[in-house]
């Protein structure tokens, strides 16, 4: 589509090795494959925090950083950041997954999903205590059981599937 960018994030450029972790590059439109340096979205730069994931929902782009996720729109005008959400951040690329209606990720706390309207917990009041109780310090020197969960999405039965790393 002529009219669509490409975003992308942690890029190493001639003059950067850094990875850029904490800047989202963007395509000119309908040119998926150039990133020119003067593209970019910063949401919070210098922070500490790189970005591990960036998902789309409509015209909004989902950026996770280890700690917290930011929800930005984007528009032919420009970007501006509409949420920020503490503590719903992820650690790894595997803890986030496009659905039919949205965007869900899952970290130690539990399992959320963003419809486009609004982030939702999927197991505040349902699973949570067994959740967290399967990242406690009994479970990390498993050799079989990574501290960071991951999850998956099945379109076909619209299920999810959140569960540690193995």
């Amino acid at each position: 589509d002529p009219l669509k960018n490409e975003f992308v994030s942690r890029v190493n450029t001639i003059d950067h090795t850094d990875g850029h972790s904490d800047l989202v590059l963007y395509s000119p439109l309908g040119k998926y494959d150039i990133f020119p340096e003067s593209n970019y979205i910063s949401v919070t730069v210098q922070d500490g925090d790189s970005i591990i994931a960036l998902k789309g929902v409509g015209d909004e782009i989902l950026q996770f950083k280890r700690n917290n996720l930011y929800i930005t729109e984007v528009t032919e005008n420009g970007e501006q950041v509409n949420q920020e959400h503490k503590f719903l951040g992820i650690d790894s690329n595997a803890a986030v997954t496009s659905t039919m209606n949205g965007v869900a990720w899952c970290n130690t706390s539990g399992v959320y999903h963003y419809d486009g309207r609004e982030v939702k917990s999927l197991t505040e009041g349902k699973v949570l205590e067994k959740w967290k109780r399967v990242f406690n310090t009994s479970y990390l020197g498993d050799p079989l059981v990574d501290k960071y969960p991951s999850i998956e999405y099945c379109d076909r039965g619209n299920i999810l599937l959140a569960f540690p790393m193995v």
